[in-house]
Parts: structure tokens; C-alpha cells; sequence
């Protein structure tokens, strides 16, 4: 399966220090490629809401609308960066593929159920011509929202989506309740997680903190 990432200057530590070293650990079998795409640094930190953020994520759209036409007919993941991968994600990944559904997501508000946002940070993408328009239209209104996210939930229903399971797909979200991070401890943060993105947390150093922290906490459950 291939997966995709997009890597901005500012974003290349996360790339270097976790996303990186975990995925050589999940791939030792060779199931995964990894394609990159690098895109101008336009912000001077690159982050979210800073001004050339909504372009950087233009610029991804962009990436995974080439993708999807490079693939038809097959599944790809789309993921950030700030993504951490742990062992069992390379058994689980390939139950993904039901034909009939067009995105894999992680929910963005696991904590709001009546308001389910799509993750625009890590996708299984089932590349066929409803996921290209789709995308398509997400890069034509992309201007009427602050990013990438927004816009694509604007018109996920015209798609068949389907929630990745939280306790394996996690973000702190799952902890906090759709709040950010401030540096708090958890003692049900899952065990079993197979990857981690380090979304709901402000600034480029706290999303380090909180990569370091959940890495270390799942090294610490699983030693026990």
C-alpha cells in the first residue's frame, strides 16, 4: 500500500523524529511505499491558523488529487507528518478496504457525535472518481475556509465514510474531550493504539511534547 505525506521546512522534525523511525518499523516487510511531497514553506513557523497555512494545505490537496489519479482502482493513505506509527498497524491497516466505502478517517471530535468531523490528517483513500471530485471541490472552495479540513467536510457526504476505530486510530482528542492539550497526564490512554496523530495541541515545540509523551506512554503500558 502506498502512503503518502506532504513535508513543509517547518514540519521536516516531526518527519525526522517519529514519523520516520516508526514507519521503517512497521514496513520491515516491505507492505507500505512511501511517497513525499514537499511544499514551500509559506508561514514562518507553518502553523495552524498562521497566514500561508490555508495555501500549504492547498498545496496537499493538490498532492493527494494526483495521488488518487495515479491509483484508480486501489486504496492509498494520506497522512501528516505528525504521525506516529506502533507495532500491529501494518496487520490492521489492510482490513480497510470495503469497495463500497470511499474514506477511511480518524473523527476529529470523538467526543461530539452529533457533530462527526472528518480527519483531514490521515486517510485511507479509495481512489476512485467519487474521492477525485470530491477532492477537486475541495480544492476550488478551499478560499471560503480556513483550511483544507473545513472545506472537505463541506461536502464529505457525498461520499461514503466511514470512522476509523478511536481506541486504535488515536489523537488526545480521545483524552481531553475536543480540547487542546495542556500538558495533562492520562491513565486510560489505550494500549493497544497503532498510530498516533498529534493533533488538538498548539504550536510546533507542544506537538513535539506530545508526540514524546504518548510514544513514551505506550512504551511504558506495553513493558508492564
Amino acid at each position: 500500500m502506498k502512503i503518502y505525506t506532504l513535508i513543509t521546512k517547518s514540519h521536516k522534525v516531526f518527519f525526522d523524529r517519529f514519523f520516520l523511525p516508526s514507519y521503517r518499523e512497521i514496513n520491515k516487510n516491505k507492505k507500505f511505499s512511501l511517497h513525499l511531497c514537499e511544499s514551500e514553506q509559506i508561514g514562518e513557523k507553518g502553523e495552524y491558523g498562521e497566514k500561508g497555512f490555508r495555501e500549504t494545505m492547498a498545496d496537499k490537496v493538490r498532492m493527494v488529487i494526483k495521488a488518487i489519479e495515479d491509483n484508480m482502482g486501489e486504496f492509498i493513505i494520506y497522512s501528516d507528518v505528525d504521525v506516529q506509527f506502533f507495532k500491529g498497524f501494518e496487520e490492521d491497516i489492510f482490513k480497510y478496504n470495503d469497495k463500497t466505502v470511499d474514506i477511511y478517517a480518524q473523527n476529529d471530535t470523538p467526543k461530539c457525535p452529533e457533530n462527526v468531523i472528518l480527519c483531514a490528517g490521515f486517510m485511507i483513500i479509495n481512489c476512485n472518481d467519487k474521492t477525485l471530485n470530491v477532492f477537486k471541490d475541495t480544492l476550488k472552495i478551499i478560499h471560503y475556509f480556513e483550511h483544507d479540513q473545513y472545506a472537505f467536510n463541506y461536502l464529505k457526504n457525498k461520499l461514503n465514510w466511514s470512522i476509523l476505530p478511536e481506541d486504535k486510530y488515536y489523537t488526545i482528542a480521545y483524552n481531553t474531550g475536543n480540547d487542546l492539550w495542556r500538558f495533562e497526564k492520562y491513565d486510560n490512554i489505550p494500549s493497544g493504539i497503532l498510530m498516533h496523530h498529534g493533533n488538538w495541541v498548539g504550536g510546533i515545540e507542544n506537538k513535539l511534547k506530545l508526540l514524546d509523551y504518548i510514544k513514551s506512554e505506550i512504551s511504558r503500558k506495553n513493558t508492564i
